[in-house]
């Protein structure tokens, strides 16, 4: 086996292998590479990403992304876990291990190599092989020295009608879905309907709705290409009768499943159901555009030990599961290179937990 690194050349044949391997979503695409490259600069990301190819065909890709995180070197996305390693479909099990330990034994010799204090992979609850299998894949970093992270997810089979959809609605969703039909008109852009005007008032009013601008420009450049490349779907809302709009969404597209990457609604209209309209149109566009999964966002209930969340991110989660769906696991792995490193986080994952049994906050059990 060797390993050929990515490159300009190889960027075609990369996204194609992706497309063919079960394993592998969205996150493991160039894609989105180029958006983690230059989403937070600050970390001064270096492409290390390779292929693994064994008698003259690609066996594997891996992506991976050296960062510097406030003098930290780790391998990461954006501070957060490099999507695990595809591989293809036609090896079997038995060399399917046999490359694994190869990009594994890989990985740790590169982060010898860089002074690579941390690194840390996750799987695609999008992936083929995740959504299409009676059983979710075991964790397999723990073989190679990773301690699990794992935290869950929300997934949403809209492969049924509306009605159906409609029916695992929570209660008071319904009744904001409704207020906000008689208030709000949504409208749908895809490959075909989207243009750049429209979509720099999605960036004017993200911008608006943070008090910030939280990214560079070029990112949003990129989400406006995913679109009319078919990766993207944006979903805005507008006032009844008028052209003022007041909210957007922004989801990914690829292979039978979507992502629910982005949303904002104006501030000065926060009395109004925005978040609900646009989601639930999103989630009915996406049914009629043959999507099966749709993985709405990132569960958080209340204390976590590898996550110190708040109670507004809490709260965000609640919304979301109102929509339906089943929580899945977000499968997350890390590893140490240094013991140091691996004592203060861990020394500070224990204050943060401690302090919420001090204060006595705990999980919200009750869904309504």
């Amino acid at each position: 086996m060797e390993i050929i690194l990515l490159d300009n050349k190889s960027e075609s044949d990369w996204n194609a292998f992706c497309f063919k391997s079960s394993g592998s979503w969205f996150w493991h695409t160039t894609h989105w590479m180029n958006y983690v490259l230059a989403y937070r600069p600050e970390y001064d990301p270096v492409q290390m990403s390779f292929l693994v190819r064994e008698n003259n065909k690609v066996v594997a890709v891996c992506p991976l992304v050296l960062e510097n995180n406030a003098g930290q070197k780790e391998f990461s996305f954006s501070s957060f876990a490099v999507p695990s390693p595809a591989l293809s479909d036609e090896i079997g099990n038995r060399q399917r291990k046999k490359v694994l330990d190869f990009i594994f034994g890989y990985i740790d010799d590169q982060a010898k190599a860089h002074a690579v204090k941390k690194a840390c992979f996750r799987f695609s609850p999008l992936a083929d092989l995740c959504v299409q299998s009676k059983w979710y894949p075991s964790n397999y970093l723990f073989k190679y020295g990773y301690l699990d992270a794992t935290f869950n997810t929300q997934v949403l089979d809209i492969s049924p009608g509306p009605e159906k959809l409609k029916s695992d609605v929570r209660k008071g969703h319904k009744y904001d879905i409704n207020r906000a039909s008689k208030m709000l008109d949504a409208h749908i852009y895809d490959a075909e309907s989207i243009d750049r005007a429209t979509f720099d008032l999605y960036c004017e009013l993200h911008h608006k709705d943070a008090g910030r601008v939280t990214r560079s420009q070029i990112t949003f450049d990129m989400m406006f290409d995913w679109i009319k490349e078919g990766y993207g779907l944006l979903v805005g809302a507008t006032l009844k009768g008028e052209d003022r709009f007041v909210g957007f969404s922004y989801h990914i597209r690829y292979k039978s499943g979507a992502y629910y990457a982005s949303a904002c609604s104006d501030p000065d209209y926060a009395e109004m159901p925005i978040a609900h309209c646009i989601l639930w149109e999103s989630i009915r566009r996406l049914h009629e555009n043959g999507t099966r999964f749709f993985e709405i966002g990132w569960q958080f209930y209340g204390p976590e030990f590898h996550y110190h969340t708040s109670p507004k991110e809490h709260q965000i989660s609640k919304f979301k599961r109102g929509f339906g769906g089943e929580p899945v696991s977000q499968i997350v792995g890390e590893k140490y290179y240094d013991p140091d490193l691996f004592e203060n986080e861990y020394a500070r994952k224990r204050g943060n937990y401690k302090q919420y049994i001090v204060t006595g906050y705990g999980r919200d059990n009750h869904e309504k």
